[in-house]
C-alpha cells in the first residue's frame, strides 16, 4: 500500500500546522491529515529495507528530505514522473536507534518526525585499519575484515565498494572466510598520484555501507618493480622480476605461501633480481618493501588443464585394458590413479611432450565404477590437486535384471534430498561429481535405498547409474539442481547480459508480485548509477547509467521486503 503525503500552499499548510502536529486531522483529508499520519504512524523503517513514502504537490512546490543522522536512516527524495510528485525513500541500517526525518517544501514549509529502526544489524564487523591513509602508486594494501554473521545462511562474505574504483580499486581476494572469520581484500591504486576515494564497507545482504576510510595515492620516492600489472602463469611456472633501488640492502620481499614462494636470486644494475614460483593456482599479490614504501604485483596461477581424447564414461569389461590419450597444458607432471582402486589399475603411463598414454585395466571379478583423476603434486601445504579426466565402469554379465523405482528426469531444489528405491542394485553414482552426494541409507533383502542430495548450483544436472552385481552401469535418469524458491519474485524484461556503452542509459521493466514495491540494486559499485524512472500499477521502470571504465561490469538485482536479492542479470560498459 503507498504511503501518500500531500503538500500544498504555504497558508494553507501554516493555517494548519498547530493541529498537525498535536496529531489532529479534519476530515477534509487536507494537508493536515496526510501530516498527522506521517507524524504519527509511520514511525517506523524496517532494517534492510529501503521504504517509499509518496508525496503529492501543487503550484509547482518541490520537495527535499533529510537525516538527522545518515548512519542510522538514509532519506532519499525522488521525483515521481508518472504522478509528477515526490517518493521519499528511508533506508533502516542501525537497527532498534532513531533519527530525525525532515520534509521540507519549497514554499519554506517542513514538517519532522522521529522514526526509529526496527530489527537489528545481522553482522558484526570490524577492519584493520579505520583511519585515512596514503597508499604509494604501483603498491597494493591488504585490508583484513573480521566479519560475523548472527545466521551464517544469510550470506557469506562481507564487502568493500570504493566510490570511485577509477582511482581506488578494492577486491576481495578469497569469498570464503578463514577459522577467526576473516576476510581479506586488495586495495589497488589504479588512478594517478594525489587523487583519493573513499571506501565503504557493509554486508552483502543488500549493498547498504557505512563510510571506512579515505584512501590518497601518493609515490615511492626509491623503490619500484619493472613487473605492475598482473603477471599470468601456469602452475609450476618460475617468474623473475627486478626491484629497483639505490639502496644497498635488499627489499624484502614475499607472497601468499599457499600459492607461490619468492627467492632472491642476486643483484643485477639499479637493483635486485627476485623469482617467484607458482605452486598453487589461485591468486597472489607479490609485495617488495623497503625502508616504509611498498610496491608489489598480482600473480594469477591457472589450474593444469588435460585435455582427453575418450568420452567422460566408458564401460571396461572386467580383465581388459584401455590407453587413454591426454593432452596436459602446465609444466607440472600428473600422477594418474583410480579413486576406487579395487575397481581398476594403472598398467602403464607414456609421455611423449605434453601428451600422455595412460593404460588403465579393469580388475578381474569386479564390478561398479570409479572416477580416473589425475594429481599434480605441488611442494606447498596442498601437496596436490585433483582434476577428474572420466568415469569408468566395469560390467558382466548376469541374469539379475536391476530396477529403480525412479526413471523419469525430474529437478530438485539445492539442498533438498531425494531417495531412490533400487533392486537388485549393488552400486548406485552419479556421473558427475560435485553436484549431488549419494548415500546408501538402507537395505530390505534384495531393496537397497540410495539418497540423494542437492549441492550444487542451479541448472547443474548429472546423470545416475545404477549397476547389479558384474553388469555394465545402466542410466537410471537425470537429476537437475533447482534454485531454492522465493515466496515472491519479480519479472524482469531484461535477463541475459548485455552492453551499455560508457554514459549511456538503459531502462529496465520489473513487474513486482502483488502490491509490494521492489527495490534495484548494483552489485558492483562505480560502475552504474540508479534511479526509479517510472512505475505504473506493478510496473516499475529503473533506469541505469554507465560510469564504469570500459570492460568493467556488475549484476542487476532486486529486492523484494524481507527477501533476498534475485539477480536479473549481469550488464557491462562498452567503450
Amino acid at each position: 500500500m503507498k504511503k501518500g503525503l500531500q503538500f500544498l500552499s504555504f497558508s494553507l499548510v501554516m493555517s494548519l500546522l498547530f493541529l498537525c502536529l498535536q496529531g489532529f486531522a479534519p476530515s477534509t483529508g487536507s494537508i493536515s491529515f496526510h501530516c498527522a499520519k506521517f507524524l504519527n504512524e509511520y514511525q517506523e523503517v524496517n532494517m534492510w529495507q529501503r521504504t517509499p513514502y509518496y508525496f503529492t504537490v501543487e503550484n509547482g512546490v518541490t520537495l527535499t528530505a533529510t537525516s538527522s543522522d545518515d548512519s542510522v536512516i538514509r532519506a532519499e527524495m525522488v521525483e515521481d514522473p508518472e504522478t509528477k510528485g515526490y517518493i521519499m525513500y528511508l533506508t533502516g541500517f542501525k537497527g532498534r536507534e532513531v533519527a530525525s526525518i525532515t520534509v521540507t517544501a519549497s514554499d519554506g514549509y517542513s514538517v519532522t518526525s522521529e522514526v526509529v529502526v526496527f530489527g537489528e544489524q545481522p553482522y558484526t564487523i570490524s577492519t584493520d585499519v579505520t583511519d585515512d591513509f596514503t597508499i604509494a602508486k604501483g603498491s597494493a594494501y591488504i585490508l583484513k575484515v573480521h566479519c560475523v554473521y548472527a545466521d551464517t545462511q544469510t550470506a557469506n562474505s562481507p564487502s568493500v565498494v570504493s566510490d570511485n574504483e577509477n582511482i581506488i580499486k578494492a577486491t576481495i581476494m578469497d569469498y570464503e572466510p578463514t577459522a577467526d572469520h576473516d576476510f581479506f581484500f586488495r586495495i589497488e591504486p589504479v588512478g594517478d598520484v594525489g587523487q583519493s576515494a573513499t571506501l565503504s564497507i557493509g554486508g552483502t545482504v543488500i549493498h547498504l555501507h557505512e563510510r571506512l576510510c579515505t584512501v590518497t595515492i601518493g609515490e615511492n620516492k626509491d623503490l619500484r618493480l619493472d613487473t605492475t600489472t598482473t603477471h599470468n602463469c601456469d602452475t609450476g611456472d618460475t617468474y623473475r622480476f627486478i626491484a629497483y633501488t639505490s639502496s644497498d640492502v635488499a627489499p624484502t620481499v614475499s607472497t601468499d605461501d599457499r600459492y607461490a614462494t619468492t627467492k632472491l636470486e642476486g643483484t643485477v644494475p639499479g637493483g635486485y633480481l627476485y623469482s617467484v614460483k607458482a605452486l598453487y593456482p589461485g591468486t597472489a599479490d607479490v609485495f617488495a618493501r623497503l625502508n616504509g614504501e611498498t610496491a608489489s604485483f598480482i600473480i594469477d596461477i591457472r589450474i593444469p588443464s588435460i585435455i582427453s581424447d575418450t568420452p567422460s564414461i566408458i564401460q571396461l569389461e572386467p580383465g581388459k585394458s584401455y590407453t587413454y590419450k591426454l593432452s596436459v597444458k602446465g609444466i607440472l607432471k600428473p600422477k594418474f590413479m583410480a579413486d576406487l582402486p579395487e575397481v581398476f589399475s594403472i598398467q602403464k603411463v607414456n609421455q611423449i611432450g605434453n601428451d600422455y598414454y595412460v593404460t588403465v585395466s579393469a580388475k578381474p571379478n569386479t564390478q561398479g565404477g570409479s572416477y580416473f583423476i589425475a594429481t599434480f603434486p605441488t611442494s606447498s601445504d596442498r601437496s596436490t590437486f585433483p582434476v577428474y579426466v572420466g568415469f569408468i565402469s566395469t560390467p558382466k554379465t548376469s541374469s539379475v535384471i536391476p530396477k529403480s523405482d525412479t526413471t523419469d528426469n525430474f529437478c530438485l531444489k539445492q539442498g533438498q534430498s531425494y531417495t531412490f528405491r533400487l533392486t537388485n542394485v549393488n552400486t548406485f553414482v552419479a556421473g558427475t561429481p560435485g553436484v549431488f552426494t549419494t548415500q546408501l541409507v538402507k537395505k530390505l533383502g534384495n531393496d537397497s535405498f540410495y539418497k540423494i542430495t542437492a549441492i550444487g548450483q542451479p541448472n547443474q544436472s548429472a546423470g545416475f547409474y545404477m549397476a547389479a552385481s558384474n553388469q555394465p552401469s545402466q542410466k537410471v535418469c537425470v537429476v537437475t539442481v533447482q534454485a531454492s524458491p522465493s515466496i515472491k519474485a519479480c519479472i524482469s524484461d531484461t535477463t541475459m547480459p548485455f552492453s551499455v556503452k560508457s554514459g549511456a542509459t538503459y531502462r529496465f521493466k520489473i513487474t513486482a508480485p502483488d502490491e509490494t514495491v521492489p527495490s534495484f540494486s548494483v552489485g558492483t559499485g562505480g560502475v552504474f548509477l540508479t534511479k526509479l524512472f517510472s512505475h505504473t500499477g506493478n510496473d516499475y521502470y529503473f533506469e541505469i547509467k554507465a560510469i564504469g571504465k570500459s570492460g568493467s561490469s556488475a549484476g542487476i538485482y532486486t529486492i523484494l521486503p524481507g527477501q533476498q536479492p534475485q539477480k536479473q542479470c549481469v550488464v557491462s560498459v562498452a567503450s
